[in-house]
């Protein structure tokens, strides 16, 4: 048995060329390189991040639009919340939810009034019509006034506007994300 092949003990077996270590340079040249791949990625969550956050607001904004729609499309169609005061062509009614009462409330003249907890503001309007208007040029362009004979309304068109509310201190903004508007038509 050859003692030269054999190593002693508390030493290592020599290394051949290709089973070499990596030195203290190319480990900090490799971090280096992960920092700046790193880096660059960072901006690509932190806008993922606000886009699905965008997203939720646009399809919560969106979702409490559909139950006004929904609930407005369960009423009849001569509800006293769908009709037109008289000597006026719509009818413009405004809330705003307020998270701590759990309820819509009417939106104050001063929006600076508007406590903490306001979440948002919705605008419904209603319009009537007489179905020949739609016939003629296929738009809805002359509203019928809340006075104008019970026969000659055959369509009621219905806007809910909704949009998101911050209150800041005393100051008042509106429209983050933007606002939100649905509409359907309801036939006699």
């Amino acid at each position: 048995m050859n003692q030269a092949a054999l190593p002693t003990p508390g030493r290592t077996a020599p290394r051949s060329h290709g089973q070499r270590g990596m030195s203290l340079i190319e480990v900090l040249v490799a971090a280096l390189i992960m920092v700046v791949v790193a880096l660059g990625l960072i901006p690509l969550f932190t806008r993922s991040m606000r886009q699905n956050r965008e997203g939720a607001n646009f399809t919560d904004l969106t979702n409490v639009a559909r139950s006004a729609l929904e609930e407005y499309l369960q009423m009849d169609f001569i509800a006293p919340r769908l009709t037109i005061p008289p000597g006026s062509e719509e009818l413009v009614v405004q809330h705003y939810w307020n998270a701590a009462t759990e309820e819509w409330l009417p939106l104050p003249a001063d929006l600076n009034t508007l406590p903490a907890t306001a979440r948002f503001e919705r605008t419904i309007q209603v319009q009537q019509f007489a179905s020949g208007d739609l016939i003629l040029d296929g738009t809805l362009d002359d509203p019928l006034a809340g006075d104008a004979p019970a026969d000659l309304v055959q369509l009621k068109r219905i806007r809910v506007m909704v949009r998101a509310l911050t209150i800041t201190g005393r100051e008042f903004v509106s429209g983050r994300p933007t606002p939100v508007a649905l509409e359907v038509l309801k036939a006699v």
